[in-house]
């Protein structure tokens, strides 16, 4: 499971993503960023799933910026790209945030069951659902960036036992660290805004 948040404001795309990947037991299998940034142009990419079907999406997400001049022209080459990455497992998504030459913050997300690169115009969430009164009460405001609102959304999303895919048990499934990402015309940055004291091969412990 993953659990992150991307949404756009003036001049920039922000995006705040969990750090932690599970086995189908339940625990930690690794943690690590998973916002992969592109060297060459404005744009970054998370994803939700199976490891190594990530792994090839954002292959191709990149592949897509070394052969392209523009973020205009790596999204028109990736709904042509992206389906032909074979899925090799169980659903997997990938989101994209960048910021675009002609028309500013983009988000999108590509879902390998449904084949389709879809836009979000404002914001887009994955992760367990949280209802408009666990919302308020984690006292997140991200009004204005995700840098500390998206923490708080995410330390509520950590607290709520989910069941992401009928293979693994029920259980917390958003651990590791926060990471905050700022997407703008002058490339992305990548902070490092918290950390739990999760432990690999361990379940996710919630007081």
């Amino acid at each position: 499971m993953s659990a992150y948040i991307a949404a756009c404001y003036p001049g920039r795309v922000e995006m705040v993503s969990d750090g932690a990947s599970f086995d189908f037991d339940g625990k930690i299998e690794a943690m690590r960023s998973k916002i992969t940034p592109s060297d060459l142009l404005p744009l970054a990419v998370v994803g939700v799933g199976v490891v190594g079907d990530i792994a090839l999406l954002k292959v191709a997400v990149l592949e897509a910026t070394q052969a392209c001049s523009t973020v205009d022209e790596v999204i028109e080459r990736l709904h042509t790209d992206l389906p032909r990455v074979e899925r090799r497992s169980t659903p997997s998504s990938i989101t994209i945030v960048a910021f675009s030459e002609s028309s500013g913050g983009q988000i999108w997300e590509y879902n390998n069951e449904r084949k389709t690169l879809r836009p979000y115009w404002d914001s887009h969430a994955i992760g367990p659902e949280l209802s408009m009164d666990e919302m308020r009460a984690s006292g997140a405001d991200i009004t204005q960036s995700l840098r500390e609102g998206g923490v708080r959304l995410l330390e509520a999303m950590r607290r709520k036992p989910c069941q992401p895919v009928q293979e693994v048990p029920f259980g917390h499934y958003v651990g590791g660290h926060i990471d905050w990402c700022v997407v703008d015309k002058n490339g992305v940055r990548i902070e490092r805004v918290h950390e739990w004291p999760d432990v690999v091969g361990e379940k996710i412990e919630v007081a």
